[in-house]
């Protein structure tokens, strides 16, 4: 990651390995620690999603954005952080246009976790 010749690519795919990483350790845990683990791995998809790394002149990698949107909506689902994903997932829809009906609906699955149901 702090590599000054590495791609934006390469630290892309670099955090989302962190991201893995930090998922299995979360598996191995429980409570808080767990917890901890799973939104840092969230912060290493974010982190690519939002382009970090990456000069306004490249062009994200469509396969990266998908592997660590997916993940990050999933992270955020795990957490109970449901604006978090509606939002992932409505970012995702606009920046890869032949996924929209996927992250559409990934979206509004996430969103009626956010609604009260009536009485």
């Amino acid at each position: 990651l702090t590599l000054p010749n590495a791609t934006a690519a390469a630290r892309h795919k670099a955090r989302i390995a962190l991201a893995t990483v930090a998922e299995m350790q979360a598996s191995l845990k429980t409570g808080d620690e767990r917890i901890a683990l799973l939104n840092i791995a969230l912060a290493y998809c974010l982190e690519v999603l939002n382009g970090k790394d990456t000069a306004e002149a490249d062009r994200p990698d469509p396969h990266a954005l998908k592997e660590a949107g997916v993940r990050a909506g999933n992270l955020a689902e795990e957490l109970g952080l449901w604006s978090q994903a509606v939002n992932v997932y409505t970012n995702l829809a606009n920046m890869l246009p032949t996924l929209r009906p996927f992250f559409e609906r990934k979206a509004l699955k996430a969103q009626a976790h956010m609604t009260p149901a009536p009485p």
